[in-house]
């Protein structure tokens, strides 16, 4: 199999669930920004993919012993 055929068989699975966690972490965070399902002091500024990439960069560069960069945390409203 050669060509676009044998792409879309060899890469079916990553071509199907990327879009689809990038659809759940989206759809996550739309409904979670509805106050009529989550009060206006639990309702979280950022999704959770780049809260836990935040907390990876800080343990990842402090772990090396350099000086982790100064990264702005987003005020809570």
């Amino acid at each position: 199999m050669t060509g676009v055929k044998g792409f879309l068989n060899r890469w079916s699975v990553t071509i199907v669930m990327i879009p689809a966690l990038v659809g759940m972490h989206w759809g996550w965070f739309v409904l979670h920004k509805n106050e009529a399902l989550v009060p206006k002091h639990q309702q979280k500024d950022e999704l959770p993919i780049v809260s836990a990439a935040r907390k990876f960069w800080k343990m990842f560069t402090k772990a090396e012993g350099g000086s982790a960069p100064e990264i702005k945390e987003v005020a809570a409203k």
